[in-house]
């Protein structure tokens, strides 16, 4: 099955992060059929990836980045980054965002502008396809 029968209506799905989930799944209250992600989750190992169950090229992750003025000194950037990076070095802080579904991945600016553009060219076509508008 192509991406495109997902997102042009002929197949429906339901997604959530799974920090939102999670605990729902480990109290058997929801049970997962699928990852959107390339990979599988390491809150939820067992879960299966979409592209594992046949949908092609299936990848859709919810990210979350932290930007600052384009002004920004690179004094504050560094300091902003090494805060950053102390918390989310934090092996507590990291293990409770894992068993939430949070995987950390972090990228220096150019990486993060990088990621961001190729997910606007990923999902453009997408979106055109599904025919959503905002209103």
């Amino acid at each position: 099955m192509a991406l495109t029968d997902l997102i042009s209506g002929r197949v429906e799905f339901m997604f959530y992060h799974p920090a939102a989930v999670m605990p729902h799944i480990q109290k058997d209250t929801l049970r997962a059929i699928g990852v959107s992600s390339a990979r599988r989750s390491v809150a939820a190992p067992e879960v299966p990836t979409l592209i594992e169950q046949g949908i092609e090229d299936f990848d859709l992750v919810a990210w979350f980045a932290l930007y600052a003025p384009a002004a920004t000194p690179a004094a504050v950037i560094g300091r902003l980054r090494d805060g950053l990076d102390r918390v989310l070095g934090n092996p507590n802080i990291a293990s409770q965002l894992q068993g939430q579904g949070v995987e950390i991945l972090p990228l220096n600016g150019d990486q993060v502008n990088a990621f961001a553009k190729n997910e606007v060219v990923k999902w453009t076509d997408l979106v055109k396809i599904s025919g959503a508008r905002a209103e």
